[in-house]
């Protein structure tokens, strides 16, 4: 709403005809975006709402008094039962004032986004509404009629000429509120909609990288075809050997375990590839996945931008909610680096995740003695968990501990094939083999 000096000059005029002899019956307010005023004379009653919304300040008009909400609170107390002896515009100025009996001036300055009801006894403030607004101390009563020469170029307001001011401040008012309700909101959802095709364009992209490195890299069974050929040169506990690549012509390192022999070791790299190849295809099927949600995204967002009402936005708000919540009914979700953190919710939902919902070679997380969640890692093939993904993961699991108090917590960590459930064990029991152990602050940082 924009105030301009002609128009609060009708606001003035219009309520001095209204209230005359009328006294001030109730103040109220629901909070502090909200201030209602209830006027009666004899059986008649007049009720006016100020309300603060989109950056501006509002005006409502009823016939009938406002009903209090549920909780509310009485404000200004000290007027409550006087008389209105006048109301008047201040020259120059996007405000006017109640003149009560006993000396008492409630002004209201209409300066959109620094609107504010002030109140006056023989001239000396006692009190304002809004007291988040600091500099209103300041204000005296004589100062508000004094002429403010920047405001004298007010262009001219649609409703300083309307037959029923408080009909068209009401219509008026609601229209803009509910315009400005329907912007937010179609707002809100294009970000949302836009953040999302950020984060399935970058797992694209990280996807597509991760396929990249394992394209380029020396296949597994053709290493352990290698080895298979060359088992006489392998030796014992050796953890690493230089042979013959003959698919390259060349020579190459092949890692080694050491506590396998050389057909074993072979084994190990076939298995690899066999995990490296379903590895893959869930690689690639997470690409088309998110393609497909892209162009799903991308259309959706064309149909928004046509939408018009708040009815046709709330069918795009309810299946983004619904999206979201699929999403997250399992598990906390958390991101670092490109790695996803899954942390469980209670004792059988821990359960769920560690034995249900993760991968031998996902890392997991636990605060160490003491009762808390699980915290899930999920690996990325061919990218290893820095300190960085380590260090995060580890102040998740602190603060969703029982030690989440403490300056630092030690973090047990290790991959998640060294985690089992012994048979007939507490929902969240685990046994924990090879870990090691963290000291982390506890701390979330979305």
């Amino acid at each position: 709403m924009k105030y301009t000096i002609k128009l609060v000059e009708r606001i003035a005029i219009e309520l001095n005809k209204k209230l005359s002899g009328y006294l001030l019956d109730e103040v109220f307010s629901s909070g502090k975006n909200e201030l209602f005023f209830n006027f009666r004379k004899s059986e008649n009653h007049f009720g006016m709402k100020i309300q603060w919304s989109a950056r501006s300040c509002f005006l409502f008009f009823n016939e009938e008094k406002f009903s209090k909400p549920v909780p509310h609170s009485t404000k200004f107390e000290q007027l409550i039962g006087l008389k209105i002896s006048s109301i008047l515009s201040h020259k120059n100025n996007r405000s006017f004032q109640i003149n009560f009996s006993n000396n008492f001036t409630l002004v209201f300055k209409l300066y959109n986004g620094l609107s504010n009801i002030l109140l006056y006894q023989n001239a000396e403030l006692l009190s304002h509404f809004r007291t988040s607004i600091e500099n209103d101390l300041l204000l005296k009563l004589n100062g508000f009629d004094k002429e403010l020469e920047y405001l004298k170029q007010d262009k001219k307001n649609e409703l300083e000429d309307a037959v029923d001011l408080f009909d068209a401040f009401n219509q008026f008012n609601k229209k803009t509120l509910y315009q400005f309700a329907f912007d937010e909101l179609k707002g809100n959802i294009i970000q949302q909609n836009n953040a999302e095709l950020k984060r399935l364009k970058q797992l694209i992209s990280k996807s597509t990288i991760a396929l990249q490195s394992m394209r380029e890299a020396i296949p597994f069974d053709e290493i352990g075809n290698i080895m298979m050929a060359n088992l006489n040169i392998i030796k014992p506990k050796e953890t690493e050997v230089e042979l013959f690549d003959f698919y390259r012509n060349k020579n190459i390192i092949i890692k080694l375990k050491k506590e396998l022999n050389a057909a074993q070791n072979a084994e190990y790299y076939y298995r690899k590839s066999k995990k490296q190849k379903t590895e893959a295809e869930q690689l690639q099927n997470r690409i088309l996945e998110a393609e497909t949600r892209i162009n799903e995204l991308q259309l959706q967002l064309q149909k928004i931008e046509l939408v018009t009402s708040q009815k046709e936005l709330k069918v795009f708000s309810k299946h983004q909610t619904e999206a979201t919540n699929k999403k997250q009914e399992l598990f906390k979700e958390f991101e670092c680096e490109g790695f996803i953190i899954l942390v469980g919710k209670n004792a059988a939902n821990n359960d769920l995740l560690t034995m249900k919902h993760s991968h031998k070679n996902d890392l997991w997380l636990h605060a160490k003695g003491v009762g808390g969640s699980h915290v899930v890692v999920k690996h990325i093939s061919g990218k290893p968990f820095t300190k960085t993904v380590i260090d995060y993961a580890a102040s998740v699991a602190a603060y969703y501990s029982k030690s989440k108090g403490s300056a630092f917590v030690p973090v047990v960590y290790v991959e998640r094939k060294f985690v089992r459930k012994p048979k007939g064990a507490e929902p969240g029991a685990v046994i924990v083999e090879k870990e090691e152990v963290i000291l982390a602050k506890p701390k979330i940082e979305k």
